[in-house]
């Protein structure tokens, strides 16, 4: 009876114990998760989501490859000139000064010791090489002279097949070819170029190693997604309006950030910003800093945030433990190429002074109380513009402009 008894207590207990590490569990904290739907280019339905944690923004596989593989265009494989040139060109003349050169006279075995010499100063490379280098985006070599190195553009290295058709051809006016090919010139033209592989790899590793897989950061708290840069303007324009009834006090608002063509100025202007910063949209421009490229077929600049690495703005952004940044917070990007400065900003006056008259307003705060924003489709903006037509003078009419 005592055993039942003592079987029973650890019954109840195990039971006890189980029950309580359930109720444990049920009431222990679990991590945040959501599930919502959204589409691309299509407003966000939900409310704010706030980051609960500091984490970075990497960017997709595509844009890293890109990036990688525009970088590799700056690659140059490393080679060392060695000796050949003296040995070879010396025993050119060896032969000359012996008679295995036949009948050929001094004049034309100056010229070709001449040449020689010149050939090898601009390099030999083993053929191999020089066809993949010409098959891939490689445009020249890096020449290790010491402890320095040049770049050496390809087109201007030989193999010894070119080096022997710039010999036997370089001068036919005063040195006959059919003399020149007597001569067995192939036989004192080796490669004189050497690859160093190790420095070579180290060269593409570092270049690769530079693309930064990062687009930024979030730190705790920040939003992460939301409305957007025009709801967040309204929103802080909002609070700014309550504490200006409540206190007297007046706070003007900036709008920084997604600021590109002259309608997002009028909207940021609308939703209640009292002026606007305008970075991309100065970007674009002949004056601004940056230089002026030729990508896929368009004119475009360069743009850089100022919490890139190549804006370097360290005190602002950076956690002052070296110099180095921790994460980029901005991105070193091209802009479409827009013009001249004067011609763009008379231009953006010009609109922004139309679409207030348009709204019946003459000041900003008249803006802001009279201007009306409604959602519209993609179908809606196709058709408020030119369309089923071919424009005449296309340079002269920017649908992303107007």
């Amino acid at each position: 009876m005592a055993q039942r008894k003592t079987w029973l207590s650890l019954f109840f207990q195990a039971l006890l114990l189980l029950a309580f590490s359930a109720v444990i569990v049920l009431f222990m904290p679990r991590a945040e998760t959501f599930s919502y739907d959204y589409e691309l280019d299509k407003p966000w339905r939900y409310g704010d989501i706030i980051a609960s944690h500091n984490f970075p923004i990497y960017k997709s596989e595509q844009v890293v490859s890109h990036e990688r593989d525009s970088v590799m265009r700056l690659y140059h494989p490393y080679y060392t000139l060695n000796d050949t040139a003296d040995a070879q060109i010396a025993r050119f003349w060896a032969n000359y000064r012996d008679g295995r050169l036949g009948s050929l006279s001094w004049k034309y075995a100056d010229y070709v010791a001449r040449r020689l010499q010149a050939v090898y100063a601009a390099g030999i490379m083993d053929s191999d090489d020089y066809s993949q280098w010409q098959d891939s985006a490689i445009t020249g070599i890096a020449l290790v002279d010491g402890n320095t190195a040049r770049v050496v553009a390809l087109r201007g290295i030989h193999t010894v097949r070119s080096a022997y058709a710039d010999i036997t051809a370089g001068d036919s006016v005063r040195f006959l070819h059919d003399v020149l090919t007597q001569c067995p010139v192939e036989d004192y033209l080796i490669p004189n170029l050497t690859r160093d592989i190790e420095r070579s790899e180290q060269s593409k590793h570092d270049l690769i190693a530079s693309v930064i897989v990062t687009r930024g950061a979030v730190a705790l708290g920040q939003k992460v997604i939301g409305r957007g840069q025009a709801t967040a303007v309204q929103a802080v324009a909002k609070a700014r309006d309550e504490w200006f009834r409540k206190t007297g006090v007046y706070i003007p608002i900036c709008s920084d950030g997604g600021i590109v063509y002259d309608y997002h100025i009028v909207l940021a202007l609308a939703m209640g910003a009292d002026f606007v910063m305008l970075g991309r949209y100065f970007a674009r421009f002949e004056e601004a800093p940056g230089q002026k490229l030729m990508v896929n077929g368009s004119y475009v600049k360069e743009y850089w945030g100022e919490g890139s690495n190549r804006a370097r703005n360290w005190g602002r952004y950076d956690l002052g433990q070296g110099k180095k940044l921790t994460f980029e917070e901005g991105v070193d990007s091209y802009v479409p190429y827009a013009g001249f400065l004067k011609d763009n900003v008379d231009m953006t006056t010009a609109k922004i002074k139309s679409t207030m008259c348009n709204c019946g307003a003459l000041t900003i705060p008249q803006l802001q109380q009279k201007a009306r924003l409604t959602l519209v489709s993609p179908t809606s903006i196709v058709e408020g513009g030119a369309h089923d037509v071919i424009v005449k003078h296309h340079d002269e009419y920017n649908y992303n402009s107007h």
